[in-house]
């Protein structure tokens, strides 16, 4: 792959990376929580088919719908229609930036047909991420991910049809375990790279996030530096995920001081718990270590 030459892209730019997440936002109460606090600008929440309970009376539904969930979870008192349509004003003007982390592929086309019935105003000043792992990454590599064509295909005909690629971005991921004894390869960076190139993702929408967690990638934290320099409109995600332990201080500072240090700090953003605890955070970083020995 030619990493020698910058990639177009589209005239607009991604929102900046430093944004203020409501994180696994996949209940009526926490979606509220985060649309009235002032402090959060994006919207994170798991999608997967499964179930509606009616939050007064219990009753369940028995029409498979997608739900905002987080696996294993099979119910949910929030709809994905319910959940657009909370997070929109009238006007088709979304109140956050929404992450759709779209952990089923049977989700895909319910989504989709959703979002045509309900917009978003060209003038929103703020967007949709198409999230998803579609790539297996380190420690799972033989784990079952999203197929990558399918979803990528599915997405750009919406935004196609919809015709404001200004509204949506890509947020793109590797299926991983934050216990891998081995950090992101080069095979990985140039899988995702690939696919990136082939459906020219810069061009055809708003840009491409790539999501990486954040102890994977501090096993070889220059991993994406080239990538970066050949897609300038490129972000990275950097992430701790539903039920990790939280990293220290001196692991994040670890990863903030790399991408400074390669001028590309104001184009990764965080999404990590940090253990407020000096001591304990360096205990949990050696604890996750030792487990992937």
């Amino acid at each position: 792959l030619n990493n020698n030459r910058q990639h177009t892209t589209t005239t607009n730019m991604l929102p900046p990376p430093k944004q203020s997440w409501s994180h696994s936002t996949c209940t009526i109460d926490t979606l509220q929580k985060a649309l009235s606090d002032d402090t959060v600008t994006a919207i994170e929440s798991d999608i997967l088919m499964g179930t509606v309970v009616q939050e007064q009376s219990s009753e369940q539904s028995s029409t498979s719908q997608p739900i905002m969930a987080h696996p294993p979870d099979t119910t949910s008192d929030l709809s994905f229609e319910n959940f657009v349509k909370l997070s929109m004003n009238e006007d088709g003007q979304l109140k956050k930036h929404l992450k759709l982390d779209i952990k089923e592929a049977e989700c895909i086309d319910p989504i989709l047909t959703t979002l045509k019935k309900r917009p978003i105003a060209k003038s929103s000043p703020r967007i949709i991420y198409f999230n998803a792992d579609i790539l297996p990454g380190p420690a799972v590599r033989s784990s079952k991910c999203i197929e990558a064509n399918m979803f990528i295909e599915k997405c750009l005909k919406f935004i196609a049809e919809d015709g404001n690629p200004q509204n949506y971005a890509f947020s793109l991921g590797w299926k991983t375990d934050c216990r891998s004894f081995f950090g992101y390869t080069q095979n990985d960076v140039a899988a995702m790279q690939e696919l990136m190139e082939q459906y020219n993702l810069s061009e055809k929408s708003l840009g491409v996030v790539l999501a990486v967690n954040a102890r994977v990638l501090a096993k070889r934290v220059g991993c994406f530096d080239e990538l970066l320099k050949a897609f300038p409109s490129c972000q990275l995600l950097i992430w701790t995920g539903t039920g990790e332990p939280a990293i220290s201080s001196f692991l994040l500072q670890h990863l903030k001081g790399h991408c400074e240090s390669i001028g590309y700090g104001d184009r990764v953003g965080f999404d990590c718990q940090v253990e407020s605890d000096p001591l304990r955070g360096i205990f949990m970083d050696v604890a996750v270590k030792a487990v992937s020995i």
